[in-house]
C-alpha cells in the first residue's frame, strides 16, 4: 500500500466519520469549520481530516462543497431565486466564491446552468405535446 492510499487503522472509529457526514448534511447552509465538527464530535482535526476520506472518498471540504453545490442545483432548477440569494442560502459569503466553484464543478455558471436547465424541461415538454397531438 502507498503512502497516500486512504487507510483506516484497526482502532479507528468510522462511527465518528459517519457522525461528521451527518453532522455537515444537516448544517451545510451555514459556516462549517473542520476544528468545530471534529470538536463536536470528539476526535482530533487531524484524524478527521485524515479518517473521514478513508471512509467516504472524499475529504471533508470537498464532501461539503459537494453538498453545497447539490443543494444550489436543486435551488437554480426548482426556485427562481436571485442567484446572490442562493449562494448565501448555502454558506458561501461572497457570490465570486460560489461563482468559481460552481464553475469549477459543473463547467457553467450558475446562470448558464438555469438557462440550459429551464431550455431542456422546454424541449421536453414540447417532446411530450408533439406525442399526445400525434396520437
Amino acid at each position: 500500500m502507498s503512502d497516500t492510499t486512504p487507510f483506516i487503522g484497526p482502532g479507528e472509529d468510522i462511527h465518528s466519520f459517519v457522525q461528521v457526514k451527518e453532522l455537515i448534511d444537516k448544517s451545510y447552509k451555514r459556516t462549517i469549520l473542520i476544528p468545530d465538527l471534529a470538536s463536536e464530535i470528539g476526535i482530533s482535526s487531524s484524524k478527521l481530516q485524515h479518517g473521514f476520506p478513508s471512509v467516504f472518498g472524499l475529504s471533508v471540504s470537498d464532501y461539503i462543497l459537494q453538498i453545497r453545490m447539490k443543494e444550489a442545483v436543486r435551488l437554480l432548477e426548482t426556485t427562481h431565486n436571485p442567484i446572490k440569494s442562493i449562494h448565501s442560502a448555502i454558506a458561501y459569503k461572497s457570490a465570486r466564491g460560489f461563482f468559481a466553484a460552481f464553475r469549477r464543478t459543473y463547467n457553467v455558471t450558475p446562470l448558464q446552468y438555469r438557462q440550459l436547465f429551464h431550455a431542456e424541461c422546454r424541449k421536453e415538454r414540447l417532446k411530450e405535446n408533439d406525442l399526445h397531438v400525434a396520437v
